[in-house]
């Protein structure tokens, strides 16, 4: 199962990667970024999720025509042991689903806002959905123009909630 959804995820990201050059609009270009990480440690908002182990980390980004929206996968698996060689014990296939709206408000000024808001669908393939399975909203506040050198104060509320329950 591992390596299909490896594979699966690999033509993912190399198909959206050749439809680049092939789609446009009178109001803007689609947008995609491929990128693909290796990690020492997967580290997710200060919790080591694999036990020290690295992760392979390929994604795939479409900005949809400057509209402000964009969607995203996300998948990470576990690669090495940190003292090299040894294939990885952990067990932490993820895939991430996300969609966002991001904006602008009062560009230019002193106060220039900017702001993301975003719904993410995490899911373990090799784990029951009601066990492991998890959905986030999310909304982030940036001020660029605020401070100077270079310091952006920012703010992000999270609201994160089983996949089988609401919220």
């Amino acid at each position: 199962m591992k390596k299909e959804m490896l594979l699966l995820a690999a033509l993912v990201l190399f198909g959206a990667a050749g439809v680049v050059s092939a789609v446009e609009t009178a109001s803007g270009n689609l947008g995609i970024d491929v990128d693909f990480t290796w990690v020492s440690k997967y580290i997710w908002r200060g919790i080591d999720k694999q036990d020290d182990k690295a992760a392979f980390q390929p994604s795939v980004n479409f900005d949809l025509f400057d509209s402000g929206w964009s969607f995203n996968v996300w998948y990470s698996t576990a690669g090495s042991s940190k003292g090299g060689g040894s294939i990885s014990t952990v067990d932490a296939e993820e895939f991430n689903y996300a969609v966002t709206y991001s904006n602008t408000i009062c560009g230019g000024q002193p106060w220039e806002t900017n702001y993301a808001a975003s719904y993410v669908y995490y899911d373990f393939p090799d784990v029951a959905s009601n066990d492991a399975d998890a959905q986030e909203f999310n909304i982030g506040f940036s001020w660029p123009e605020i401070c100077p050198f270079g310091t952006v104060p920012s703010y992000t509320l999270v609201y994160m909630w089983s996949a089988e329950g609401g919220p």
